[in-house]
């Protein structure tokens, strides 16, 4: 008797991550275990928040987009 053992491999594509004005991301994969990478853009600094997450096995962006200020304005 022959047994067959069959072993799928889904992968959970989180999509595009959110990207605030003012920031740039850099992904490496939007599947479970990508990891997107955030800098500010030109123009911008301070950047608030992770500069990295990760695609969870659920599909989904851990933590939340961060954000950058323009530089030259106030902050209200």
């Amino acid at each position: 008797l022959v047994s067959i053992v069959a072993t799928f491999f889904f992968f959970t594509d989180c999509g595009s991550p959110e990207a605030l004005p003012g920031t740039t991301v850099t992904v490496t994969s939007t599947t479970h275990g990508g990891q997107a990478t955030y800098v500010c853009a030109n123009g911008h600094s301070g950047l608030t928040g992770s500069s990295t997450r990760t695609c969870g096995n659920d599909g989904t962006w851990s933590g939340s987009a961060p954000s950058c200020d323009q530089i030259g304005s106030l902050a209200i």
